[in-house]
């Protein structure tokens, strides 16, 4: 733990170290500290930094027990509070020490006597920066300012709720007219009253003031669930862990991400004014990549909590198990399949197999130290996997389809990693059709797959099913007309439209059946099945899932390529054996300008795709270094796209990208790029035809941003909203392309941390 803490922390710190040291010909102990090779620290600020320096000031910092602070099995304090202080640590050369409390309140109150030099708990408010001569209006009273000295967010929690069994409350659409208990002082109603626009009366939880140290505010909050006080408990996704140790005394206590796209900033505060030195250096820390930093160190700090989590739930069995595994160096091999996307494919590409089942075992493999090794070849076929793993040749497959039938050979996770519906697919002109009708189309399936099952079940008296070896040869076939409709799913959809990149087919008819997909294992791999269930509790199963159903793929630069190299060797051999046939070199002049327009445009919205985009940029680079006037560089992404396929479906996703791709080209000049980044997200590029300054530029795009969400995009009779995030940064001459497009990213991110539907343009 301490060489990655010490890889990650020097890895940020090394940009503000190199070019003092150089200076001064120093990397010794007479170096300076690292604060102070900041861009823009004040000759006060060091002062005040140096003054605590020499009078060998050491400082504590507070948080809540809870997922960034929480004790190893050895005593040790850890998780993202050790590593925020550590960092302070080595940035200032000062020592900052983490430090536990139980209750929220005791907390404040050291903080405010100054027992307590900083806390990273607190969201930053207008009440809490202001002045204590400074009165504000909260809700319907008014609260004096609290004079607080706060940082930019060093963090972005997500809310959590907490219910017990058979509680009213289970997400963001039911809780008006409930009693919601709160932390008391706490931001949080404010914020979800501000977002979401809900009824519901808040209650705080208080604690008494007889109560002891070590009764935690979590303890109170469970108690006021049971006595009925509240129906439900919302605060931060960091009081998880204080919490789950109610469920190992035999409470039921729910907890469930709620407000998904609400994160709660915190900051680093203190109520010192003699400490403001080291916020306001923190800040500009932040300001040059210092955010990445702290990105990265609270990613580690998660990567620890899950470990602790998923270590105290090993049993012995579990545990020998391990040992063994990493005694004998052994990994664990896995079945693949090659044509299965997004769940598990194999990527000709890159030449690896990619998929939402690899990029879970990577979460697990990272989690647990066990190695995974995909033993299947792109050219296996399913059944010949699911008998290795049936016989115990193989211990585990990434995807399983759970049935009757194969329980007597077969285990699962206990947790799915993925969902789609089931379907039966059809070419686009092909008419929808009842499911009594099914019975008289023909049905394409792969063989043996948990796709056959499910046919056989949902229509047990047809007999109409033809049965290809692999998903794409049954898509292929549809294709060609052989079948008339393909026993699938959602992703086999997915599969054909974004990674195969073939238009023409849609959903028939969806199921009520969905497809869960487990990790499946041989019937004697129980142990094996047991760990790695355990393991997944604490992988961003959402977060993978969503980057997989969410892309699409674009190889029109690999297609591009070899329709080049294949006219070239056409015109050769052309030339010599047909010599001066001007009517073929005409046919060929024309069908080379069809080839090159359909390599350089994005096939959904008809705009640049990303390879012709960048091929136009480089052209642009070279002029503005002539010319030495400035272009600009800007990201946007659709908000809450997920959204709006998750409600309407894909087809009306993509009569969204189409639109808001029309209106952005109706609102530029005629010489400035715009490319399909992909997914979601675009890009433009404001050449310097005609000089155009920064503030001309994000009046153009704030116009821009203003059109995407002028009206809504009507599909199928109703009416979607949508709106976009803008980053934006200088380009050529004063950014390479690969930079730009960097600020330009970041600038986007801040963007959405702001709260999305905004412009904001870089400034480093």
């Amino acid at each position: 733990m301490k060489r990655t803490l010490a890889l990650i922390v020097t890895a940020w710190l090394a940009v503000f170290s190199v070019g003092m040291a150089a200076a001064q010909g120093s990397s010794g102990p007479e170096a300076a500290p690292a604060y102070q090779k900041i861009p823009g620290v004040t000759v006060e600020e060091i002062a005040a930094i140096e003054a605590m320096r020499a009078e060998g000031r050491a400082f504590t910092c507070g948080f809540l027990d809870s997922t960034e602070a929480f004790v190893q099995n050895d005593g040790r304090l850890d998780g993202f509070s050790v590593l925020l202080t550590g960092l302070l640590s080595d940035l200032f050369d000062l020592r900052f020490t983490a430090t536990r409390y139980h209750r929220f309140d005791l907390l404040l109150a050291d903080l405010e006597t100054g027992e307590l030099n900083f806390s990273g708990e607190l969201t930053p408010t207008a009440v809490r920066r202001g002045t204590k001569d400074e009165w504000f209006e909260v809700g319907d009273h008014v609260e004096r300012g609290k004079g607080y000295f706060m940082s930019t967010p060093t963090a972005g929690r997500r809310l959590r709720i907490f219910t017990l069994a058979g509680s009213p409350a289970r997400d963001e659409t039911n809780l008006t007219g409930l009693k919601i208990g709160f932390l008391e002082g706490t931001s949080t109603p404010s914020d979800i009253r501000q977002a979401y626009h809900l009824n519901f009366e808040a209650v705080d939880v208080a604690m008494p003031e007889n109560a002891g140290p070590d009764y935690g505010s979590y303890d109170l909050a469970v108690a006021m669930l049971k006595s009925g006080e509240i129906d439900a408990f919302i605060g931060e996704g960091t009081a998880d862990h204080a919490f789950s140790k109610f469920n190992l005394t035999g409470e039921t206590i729910r907890s469930a991400v709620i407000f998904p796209m609400l994160h709660i900033p915190v900051s680093l505060s203190t109520a010192d004014p003699e400490l403001k030195a080291v916020i306001s250096v923190l800040d500009k820390f932040m300001a040059k990549d210092g955010v990445d930093a702290l990105y990265a160190l609270y990613s580690e700090g998660e990567l620890r909590y899950a470990k602790n989590k998923w270590y105290n739930a090993l049993n012995v069995e579990e545990l020998a198990y391990l040992n063994e595994l990493r005694y004998l160096r052994k990994s664990i091999a896995v079945e693949s399949e090659h044509d299965n996307y997004p769940v598990s494919f194999y990527n000709e590409t890159n030449g690896r197999f990619e998929g939402i089942a690899l990029d879970v075992l990577d979460h697990i493999s990272r989690l647990t130290g066990i190695p995974f090794e995909i033993v299947s070849t792109k050219d296996d076929v399913w059944e010949d996997m699911f008998n290795r793993v049936k016989s115990g040749q193989s211990p585990m497959v990434a995807q399983l389809l759970k049935s009757q039938a194969r329980s007597r050979d077969f285990i699962w996770s206990d947790a799915p990693y993925s969902r789609s519906y089931y379907a039966l697919l059809s070419k686009l002109d092909y008419p929808n059709l009842s499911s009594y009708l099914v019975r008289r189309a023909s049905v394409g399936v792969m063989q043996a797959s948990g796709h056959q099952d499910i046919y056989q079940e949902s229509f047990p008296d047809n007999n109409n099913l033809v049965e290809y070896g692999t998903f794409n040869d049954t898509l292929d076939a549809l294709e060609r007309g052989e079948v008339e409709l393909v026993m699938g799913s959602e992703h086999m959809l997915l599969n054909q439209i974004n990674y195969r990149e073939k238009s023409g087919l849609k959903i028939n008819l969806k199921l009520g059946a969905s497809m869960d997909s487990y990790f499946g294992f041989n019937k004697h791999e129980t142990i094996l099945r047991s760990i790695i269930s355990k393991a997944q509790q604490s992988v961003p199963i959402e977060i993978i899932e969503t980057n997989w159903t969410s892309r699409s793929f674009d190889y029109s630069s690999k297609m591009a390529a070899e329709r080049t190299r294949s006219m070239a060797v056409f015109i050769i051999i052309l030339s010599v054996v047909l010599m001066g046939t001007v009517a073929v070199l005409i046919n060929n002049i024309k069908l080379g300008r069809y080839l090159k327009k359909i390599a350089n445009s994005d096939a959904l919205t008809g705009i640049y795709n990303k390879r012709f985009f960048m091929k136009l940029a480089e052209i642009q680079q070279s002029r503005s270094l002539r010319t030495q006037s400035d272009c600009f560089i800007i990201i946007f992404d659709l908000d809450h796209f997920k959204i709006v396929n998750d409600t309407y479906g894909h087809v009306a996703g993509d009569k969204v990208l189409q639109e808001v791709a029309q209106r952005v080209k109706n609102s530029i000049r005629p010489y400035d790029i715009f490319g399909r980044y992909g997914g979601e997200e675009f890009m433009l590029l404001i050449t310097d035809v005609k000089p155009i300054t920064k503030e001309n530029v994000i009046a153009s795009v704030e116009r821009i941003r203003q059109e995407i969400c002028r009206a809504p995009v009507e599909f199928d009779g109703k009416d979607i909203f949508v709106s976009a995030s803008f980053g934006i940064a200088y380009a050529f001459p004063r950014n390479d392309m690969n930079a730009a497009i960097e600020y330009a990213d970041k600038a986007l991110y801040r963007a959405k941390n702001a709260g999305r539907n905004r412009t904001v343009f870089f400034t480093g």
